[in-house]
């Protein structure tokens, strides 16, 4: 992380402050790259992550790609990409402070927080991941 600061502060960082959603596919795609290492505890395993995460960069025979894992992602989860990529957008936060004292809107923003704490509850077969180390 210390290396990508640098780059940030010296290098991309203006380059992302002109680009609204750059910046922010540039996070989605770090944040899981970075913390593998808190997530995998064998190195071998970290191979085959990155086997399956980059099949098309793989030079030899990828063993570890299922080529129907995205549809049976988005068959599970579309809605939470869905989501996703609607709360990144500006009009929801538009919205919001246009009607953050409407009852409504805090119920609705609480409900969906609500949701996503159950989800990451019971999905979650990983303890707390500090804990391996």
């Amino acid at each position: 992380f210390f290396v990508l600061i640098i780059l940030e502060k010296l290098v991309l960082g203006k380059f992302l402050e002109k680009t609204h959603i750059l910046k922010h596919v540039y996070v989605i795609f770090i944040i899981p790259l970075t913390w593998v290492v808190f997530a995998i505890t064998d190195i071998g395993d970290i191979g085959a992550y990155f086997s399956r995460l980059f099949p098309f960069l793989s030079s030899g025979t990828a063993d570890f790609v299922n080529t129907k894992d995205v549809i049976r992602a988005l068959q599970d989860y579309w809605y939470i990409l869905l989501a996703s990529v609607i709360f990144c957008l500006p009009f929801p936060a538009r919205i919001y402070n246009k009607h953050k004292n409407n009852i409504i809107i805090s119920v609705a923003l609480f409900a969906v927080f609500l949701y996503s704490v159950y989800k990451l509850a019971t999905t979650s077969s990983n303890p707390f991941l500090y804990a391996n180390f």
